[in-house]
């Protein structure tokens, strides 16, 4: 057996190690699109709905413990005019958001009347609602419309430890299978939208769209098919590092505990 000194060495020389060249392990990534983009709605707004879901497939079976995302904020053309994305509109101050909802649902392979995979929204697999402060809102980038060059939308990122979310906790996923992330924004302001924002990279199938008072549409692709930003985030670093900590002492304590032994 390795002694007690030895072995406590070596879990405290990883743990230094790891800990100070270690960053935040993102498990899965679609980066958002930097230069010409939209916003697509994702939104309640009064009495109003229109919500988006992009697709994963889990890459290994380790458990999802955060989600980062970006999108941003615009003005519709009159109160209440929402619109399905954020084309050639100016944008609107931040804030005013009251919470973020976020879902995971299996998938439906394509067929009938919906020919691509969608959201099997009949089985909810996780759900967290959160107050907006904790989706930690910080301003990202600017960008341009593709049709309206002259008109910018700045850009916000967000992110939730899904631990810290009340009555929750991590998403455990199997590796392999398909799942759809859907994330609105629930707010009351009709002069303003939200929108999640695209990504510049195509993964797995196109983003979905459905909006409140077009169910005979379901879920279809919008703008010919986009994907939505967002990563799925492993433990951060200091979550490990105290993990690795709690090792170190408890073998410490384990050492006292012998010698005091008669």
């Amino acid at each position: 057996m390795m002694p007690r000194i030895a072995l406590g060495l070596c879990l405290a020389l990883l743990a230094a190690g790891f800990c100070a060249t270690s960053a935040e392990a993102a498990k899965y990534t679609q980066p958002p699109k930097t230069d010409l983009s939209y916003d697509f709605a994702s939104e309640q707004n009064d009495a109003w709905a229109a919500v988006m879901a992009d697709d994963w497939i889990c890459p290994d079976g380790s458990p999802i413990y955060g989600i980062r995302w970006w999108g941003s904020y615009w003005t519709p053309s009159a109160p209440k005019a929402f619109t399905i994305y954020s084309d050639n509109l100016k944008g609107a101050p931040a804030g005013g958001i009251d919470m973020f909802v976020v879902y995971v649902f299996p998938n439906v392979p394509g067929g009938g009347s919906i020919p691509f995979d969608h959201p099997d929204t009949t089985n909810t697999l996780g759900e967290w609602r959160f107050n907006a402060a904790l989706a930690n809102e910080n301003p990202a980038f600017t960008v341009t419309k593709p049709t309206n060059p002259t008109v910018t939308e700045d850009v916000y990122s967000y992110y939730v430890d899904l631990t810290q979310v009340m009555g929750t906790g991590p998403f455990l996923q199997q590796q392999g299978q398909k799942y759809w992330l859907l994330i609105y924004a629930d707010h009351d302001d009709v002069n303003k939208q939200w929108g999640w924002h695209e990504s510049d990279v195509h993964r797995g199938d196109y983003a979905l769209q459905a909006v409140e008072g077009k169910e005979e549409l379901g879920w279809y692709m919008p703008c010919g098919g986009h994907d939505m930003a967002f990563e799925l985030i492993l433990p951060e670093p200091g979550s490990i590092c105290a993990l690795a900590a709690g090792v170190i002492g408890l073998v410490g304590f384990a050492g006292r505990s012998r010698r005091r032994t008669p």
